[in-house]
């Protein structure tokens, strides 16, 4: 049975506990003969005040240190992340308030920075600020910031750039710059590159990456598709470094074209479907200068006249051409490749050879030499937007034995066998529809 004495005793015993725990926390000194308790962020210290005599005195925590309670005999660090100057009541955050990295350095979402003031700390308190690191919070030691990360000096920790910003792949940067308009970084380069998305993409600046292109109904109505200075841009190309954009990449959708301004500028120039630059048939197409500059030229440069150019002299020998179907196609082709059937048969069949150009043809040559414009060879071309310009660069004449000379019924050029001068009489025998007679008068 519990008695009173037994409650009376264990309220001693926890009274007398507390007493000796109350004795451990308080530092005592006296001053005109009373005991005082050291106030917070103090602690108290013994000094010697005379011969055998010794005090306690109350001094205040140095910077950064603080106590936890009152009467405490010495003061400890404040937390990781922060301050206290000697008369403020608490330890405090480095930073007044939270501040936000700008969107266009970071993600989409804003990211709040712990410690703007530094990167890392010193005796519990902040340092001198550091930028282009971040704190490791286990060694204490600033590390630079990984490749496409900042720390613009407001954070502890590195942002990692958008995707549409980068830092040259360097580390500790402080800044992140821009990617070339029409270029995002890419799980193809692991994201360590800006480049141009692949065909038919298009940069989602709300997804950070590229994405299919798809077009809407509306876009099918683009106003000016019909007089060129519009076009839908449907990302079916690259359009890194293409005339057609001033800014490079796709749209994926309906977008004006810059090329518009040079139809009925440049002599012979054509604006192609999509917005892209081109010239008529029989002439190429060259641009000088930096693409979209003041100092960029464009210009339509005839096929023969290519051919005379230092880099393709050695094709101007008369048996090679440029195509004229492709105003970008810069590849020299044999000009027997532009008939239908192999010239091994026309030659037999209509008594024709490439002949080399060279200087000025005697008398006997000039009778030999055949066009193509103007002769039957023209039949035999595969394509007739060939025709144009071919006698500039390619060269044919008959075979030997033979003459051309226009027939008399459709003024067209033929390789004509040469008669013997014994042929010639009285009576006149058609041949190509040519008379024999006539044929050896303007061959002898």
């Amino acid at each position: 049975m519990r008695t009173q004495f037994d409650n009376t005793s264990s309220h001693v015993q926890n009274l007398v506990r507390h007493l000796v725990l109350l004795l451990h926390r308080v530092a005592r000194h006296y001053v005109f003969g009373t005991c005082d308790v050291c106030g917070q962020h103090s602690y108290s210290l013994s000094v010697v005040t005379g011969p055998s005599q010794q005090a306690n005195r109350c001094l205040p925590c140095p910077r950064n240190h603080h106590t936890v309670d009152i009467g405490m005999s010495e003061c400890i660090p404040c937390p990781p992340f922060h301050v206290r100057a000697p008369g403020e009541i608490s330890c405090v955050l480095c930073t007044a308030g939270a501040r936000t990295i700008p969107r266009t350095h970071a993600q989409p979402t804003y990211m709040p920075c712990l410690c703007p003031c530094l990167c890392h700390l010193t005796h519990g308190g902040c340092d001198q600020l550091r930028t282009g690191k971040s704190l490791d919070p286990a060694t204490g030691e600033c590390q630079p910031c990984a490749p496409n990360s900042i720390n613009p000096g407001d954070c502890l920790a590195c942002t990692e750039c958008s995707a549409l910003y980068h830092t040259a792949n360097q580390t500790g940067a402080t800044e992140c710059i821009a990617c070339p308009d029409g270029t995002i970084r890419q799980a193809a380069s692991q994201y360590t590159a800006c480049d141009a998305c692949p065909a038919l993409y298009v940069i989602s600046a709300h997804a950070q990456r590229c994405q299919l292109c798809v077009l809407a109904p509306d876009d099918v109505d683009c106003p000016g598709l019909a007089d060129g200075t519009m076009y839908i841009d449907d990302c079916a190309s690259s359009a890194a470094g293409d005339l057609a954009y001033p800014t490079r990449g796709c749209t994926c959708g309906c977008r004006e074209c810059a090329l518009a301004q040079h139809v009925g500028v440049v002599e012979h120039f054509m604006l192609l479907p999509g917005c892209h630059a081109g010239c008529v048939g029989g002439y190429k197409l060259q641009i000088s200068g930096n693409l979209h500059t003041a100092n960029q030229q464009i210009q339509c440069t005839e096929n023969n006249v290519m051919l005379r150019q230092p880099e393709y002299a050695i094709y101007n020998n008369g048996h090679n051409r440029f195509t004229n179907l492709d105003s970008s196609d810069f590849t020299p082709m044999p000009c027997v490749n532009f008939f239908a059937p192999p010239f091994r048969q026309l030659r037999a069949l209509l008594h024709v050879t490439p002949s080399a150009p060279g200087g000025t043809p005697d008398a006997a040559l000039q009778r030999q030499l055949i066009r193509v414009d103007n002769s039957v060879l023209a039949s035999y071309i595969i394509d007739p937007r060939e025709i144009l310009h071919m006698d500039k660069s390619c060269s044919f004449r008959c075979l030997d034995g033979f003459v051309a000379v226009a027939s008399l019924v459709t003024h067209l050029f033929e390789c004509v066998a040469v008669p013997a001068s014994n042929a010639c009489s009285g009576t006149k025998t058609p041949s190509f529809a040519l008379q024999s007679c006539v044929l050896h008068q303007y061959t002898t």
